[in-house]
């Protein structure tokens, strides 16, 4: 799904809000010049704003991101090899609004649980390169 940062093949969330009617471009501004202020992603300034509700964030990026969706009834059963939270350790993990998954046999691919898709994975390729991943699949979870 994603060989790079961000896959190309999707809209920014925040154009995905847009287009949906849920955010207006001052409102999105402002939003987008907080979480970058405070190294948080864009969805956690939305929420956390009360710009728009977790369930309009999932819903819109259901919609119009064509990634898996992982209900989170099958959170508990997914147990996330040490190389991967080694990558991206839970503090990371839960501030970024993603989770490690698995990894292939081959070791070479990841999934990752995020809540916002789109988002730019670039910090985490340092370190998900060092465990030998080159390519990562990307999930939607519910907030």
């Amino acid at each position: 799904m994603s060989t790079g940062p961000r896959s190309k093949d999707f809209l920014d969330l925040g154009d995905i809000l847009q287009a949906a009617h849920l955010v207006d471009a001052a409102k999105l501004a402002q939003l987008r010049s907080d979480a970058q202020k405070r190294g948080r992603p864009l969805w956690h300034a939305l929420t956390h704003d009360e710009a728009v509700t977790a369930d309009e964030l999932f819903r819109a990026l259901r919609q119009e991101v064509r990634v898996p969706v992982l209900a989170a009834d099958q959170l508990p059963t997914i147990s996330v090899p040490p190389e991967l939270l080694q990558a991206i350790p839970p503090k990371t993990a839960q501030r970024l609004g993603m989770m490690p998954l698995e990894r292939s046999t081959d070791g070479r691919r990841a999934g990752l649980a995020m809540v916002d898709p789109t988002d730019d994975i670039t910090p985490l390729w340092p370190a998900l390169t060092a465990a030998g991943v080159s390519e990562v699949r990307r999930f939607l979870v519910h907030l």
